[in-house]
């Protein structure tokens, strides 16, 4: 986070909130710790995660978003954003929502790759609906976001508002 810092970045959204379970809202990280609060310039925009769910595994991944408009559908990913909503409201804080999604998951994928000497074969849920399905769910799920009067904004965009915001 230093280095991105240093060189001028202005966002960085690599904060899995699912994991570290603390920054609900983006933030300036430490400089000795980057999972922390502080006074870098760079804003960390956390990757949201439904903290309102108890968690069945280790790392907390049950309560990331990733990849359930692809597997279980924008339904489905609608409830885990409604819970974080109301946490996020409950506690006075603003709802951002930061969302990941890969560009293979646009692409129809196949369960196995034979490439010459040796076979990759992905787990179910790498390939589960990727292509049109999840071209469909993502436009199901923009659609939903805009029913909440949801905004759109680049991590560079996120910065500048919340820039402005502290300022103001």
């Amino acid at each position: 986070m230093n280095t991105l810092n240093d060189m001028g970045y202005v966002a960085d959204a690599s904060y899995p909130l699912y994991f570290y379970q603390k920054q609900l809202v983006p933030y300036h990280p430490s400089r000795s710790d980057w999972r922390e609060e502080g006074a870098l310039d760079i804003l960390e925009i956390p990757n949201f995660a439904d903290m309102t769910i108890e968690s069945k595994d280790h790392y907390g991944r049950d309560r990331d978003q990733w990849p359930l408009f692809r597997t279980h559908g924008s339904d489905k990913l609608m409830v885990h954003i409604n819970n974080f909503i109301g946490l996020v409201s409950g506690k006075g804080l603003p709802a951002v929502l930061c969302f990941y999604f890969h560009p293979w998951e646009f692409v129809e994928m196949k369960e196995k790759y034979h490439f010459g000497e040796g076979t990759v074969i992905p787990d179910g849920f790498i390939t589960k609906n990727c292509g049109e399905y999840a071209l469909k769910e993502l436009g199901r799920l923009i659609d939903k976001l805009k029913e909440l009067d949801a905004k759109f904004y680049s991590a560079k965009g996120i910065a500048k508002i919340w820039k402005d915001m502290i300022c103001n």
